[in-house]
C-alpha cells in the first residue's frame, strides 16, 4: 500500500502539469503599434495602428495639416491573416515577424513596422 501511496505522489504532479492550459501560448497584436511611414504628393505620411485585446486604433498624420485623424474599429488575427474593420470598411493583410502588410485601395501594398 505505502508504494502505491509513493507511487501516486510521484507521478501526480506530472499529471497536472501537463493539463495546463495552451492557450496562454497564443498569437495575439494586444498591445502592439505598427507604423507606416511615406511620401505622397510632397507630404510626408505617417499611419499608426494601435491594438488592443479586441480593438484597434488607426491614425493618420500628413504634414501641412495640424490635426490628426483618428478612427477606431476591430480586428480579427489568425496567424499570419488578419482583417481590420473601421467605419463598415475591411482591409485584409498578413503579419510577418515584424512587418504588418496590407492591402489598399487599386491593390496598393501598405507595410507597417512594428515600433
Amino acid at each position: 500500500m505505502k508504494r502505491i501511496l509513493f507511487t501516486l505522489v510521484l507521478i501526480l504532479p506530472f499529471v497536472f502539469n501537463s493539463c495546463s492550459n495552451d492557450d496562454d501560448d497564443a498569437p495575439s497584436l494586444d498591445g502592439t503599434t505598427w507604423e507606416c511611414k511615406f511620401m505622397d504628393e510632397g507630404s510626408q505620411v505617417e499611419q499608426t495602428f494601435e491594438f488592443t485585446k479586441d480593438k484597434v486604433k488607426f491614425t493618420f498624420r500628413e504634414t501641412g495639416y495640424e490635426e490628426n485623424n483618428t478612427e477606431t474599429g476591430t480586428y480579427t488575427y489568425n496567424p499570419p491573416k488578419i482583417f481590420i474593420t473601421i467605419q463598415n470598411e475591411t482591409v485584409e493583410g498578413t503579419v510577418d515577424g515584424n512587418k504588418l502588410i496590407l492591402i489598399g485601395v487599386e491593390n496598393t501594398e501598405y507595410i507597417f513596422i512594428k515600433k
